[in-house]
């Protein structure tokens, strides 16, 4: 597992208010404390011992972080989480001894068990039971993350130890923009409250159905398959499983058929991208997700600014952690890396013999009345949606 800064942060919060306050409540009487500590006393030592070790520890995932990044494949192997417990509980054992836990007398404690308070050394009455908590609560934590909690968070490894993930944000869309983007009515995005034949993913979409049954974009004119034309207004609307939406162009010339949600990510090499399905590349190696909504693709990415060129003139800077919806013909550059995204479901209605305009401001349009857009569109179509 590859895990992201933030996925570790949540990972380490997450198992120390579970796991690791779990089993400080059941191992707490257990611990081998000095004659004259209470069940009281103990349990505030472990509790305190915890905390540090939590909160000390968050400062480690920055170290940590910095140093996967340093490796070659950016990953980080589950056996470095093990060991580094040998590095970070020295640091608690002094940090224990920095507060009125172990350094002086605590209600609880009494007779030679105060006057024994405070030892720093390998001498020190409370090291074996330090020792036995700490190290029995790592190696649960450690082994709960290797087994139950990918079967509780099974996307928890392909979103980099997200134990929640955000949902992006959409991109907001210039005023200047608007002219080119077409509003499609019905655009075919999947409704996940519909009957049993829509599935999740987006999979089965909403289209249309030319005379010989093939099912399409809602706004094609023609059906791709047969030619025969196909009536935005009479034919047949119904859902079944989405086609490939197009293709994504490379700046090596290599293509990707775009049918269904895809990574893009570094490959071995200067200059060169890989392609697979989102559970298939780590977030944090991904350069970008590619997601499809019904008919339409969004693009987001992570960790890089996204560039992206419309069709018809302009650019659109889509900042870390926002989504923007993809048109074809839109151009985007992530990482250094430029893709094209070509595909043939064009608006309905659009003249594709003529370029598209250069990008006007519609007086009056607002950005929420732009919620998806198909392609280019006529100067005479843009004035019509306005």
């Amino acid at each position: 597992m590859t895990p992201t800064l933030e996925g570790r942060l949540q990972t380490r919060l997450f198992l120390a208010a579970t796991v690791g306050l779990a089993w400080t409540l059941i191992i707490g009487p257990f611990l081998p404390e000095p004659s004259g500590v209470t069940v009281t006393a103990s349990y505030a030592m472990a509790f305190a011992s915890l905390l540090l070790m939590t909160c000390y520890g968050m400062v480690w995932e920055y170290f940590y972080h910095g140093l996967q990044q340093r490796r070659w494949d950016k990953d980080w192997p589950s056996m470095f989480v093990l060991l580094s417990v040998f590095n970070e509980a020295p640091v608690v054992w002094l940090l224990d001894h920095l507060f009125p836990v172990m350094s002086g007398a605590m209600a609880g404690m009494s007779g030679s068990s105060v006057a024994q308070s405070g030892s720093l050394g390998l001498s020190s009455p409370y090291l074996a039971g330090f020792v036995l908590h700490i190290g029995t609560t790592w190696a649960l934590i450690w082994l709960f993350s290797q087994g139950p909690l990918r079967v509780i968070f099974v996307r928890w490894r392909f979103e980099g130890g997200r134990i929640v993930s955000p949902r992006l944000a959409d991109a907001p869309l210039p005023a200047a923009a608007v002219a080119t983007l077409a509003r499609h009515p019905g655009a075919g995005q999947a409704d996940p409250n519909r009957a049993a034949a829509v599935v999740r993913g987006g999979e089965l979409v909403e289209g249309r159905r030319c005379g010989h049954g093939h099912f399409g974009h809602p706004g094609l004119r023609y059906c791709l398959i047969c030619g025969r034309v196909v009536s935005p207004l009479t034919g047949p609307r119904g859902y079944d499983r989405r086609p490939p939406l197009g293709i994504l162009i490379f700046e090596d010339g290599a293509t990707h058929v775009l049918d269904g949600d895809v990574r893009l990510a570094p490959a071995q090499g200067p200059g060169h991208l890989t392609t697979g399905p989102r559970d298939d590349i780590p977030a944090a190696s991904a350069l970008a997700d590619i997601r499809l909504a019904g008919w339409q693709p969004t693009v987001s990415s992570e960790s890089c600014r996204i560039v992206l060129a419309l069709p018809g003139g302009g650019q659109l800077h889509v900042a870390p952690g926002v989504r923007a919806w993809l048109m074809p013909g839109a151009e985007f550059t992530v990482g250094g890396h430029q893709i094209r995204y070509e595909s043939p479901y064009q608006p309905a209605g659009a003249d594709l013999a003529r370029p598209a305009p250069q990008i006007q401001a519609v007086p009056g349009a607002g950005l929420a009345s732009v919620p998806h857009y198909a392609g280019r569109v006529s100067a005479g179509d843009a004035q019509a949606e306005g």
